[in-house]
């Protein structure tokens, strides 16, 4: 019975999966860091961030542990060098 419910939520979202229609149009995205846009000035993306970085530090508790922060560091450049 459960390899039958199985089966049957399988075929379920396979079948979702490529029958969801594709639009033909093309997505067209603004480029991210592209100072010729203008559409936020330097000073503005400034306050933003400032606005934000307020938010996060208001919301989440901070730990300082050094052995914690060392690690976090390094596995983020281990990272990095896998990233385009």
């Amino acid at each position: 019975m459960k390899n039958y419910l199985y089966i049957i939520c399988t075929f379920i979202l396979v079948h979702n999966a490529f029958s969801q229609e594709v639009s033909s149009k093309e997505i067209i995205l603004p480029e991210l860091g592209d100072r010729v846009s203008g559409a936020v000035s330097e000073t503005q993306e400034r306050a933003i961030g400032e606005i934000v970085l307020e938010q996060i530090y208001s919301q989440a508790p901070l730990i300082s542990d050094p052995l914690l922060f060392d690690y976090t560091e390094h596995l983020i450049y281990r990272l990095s060098e896998y990233s385009q």
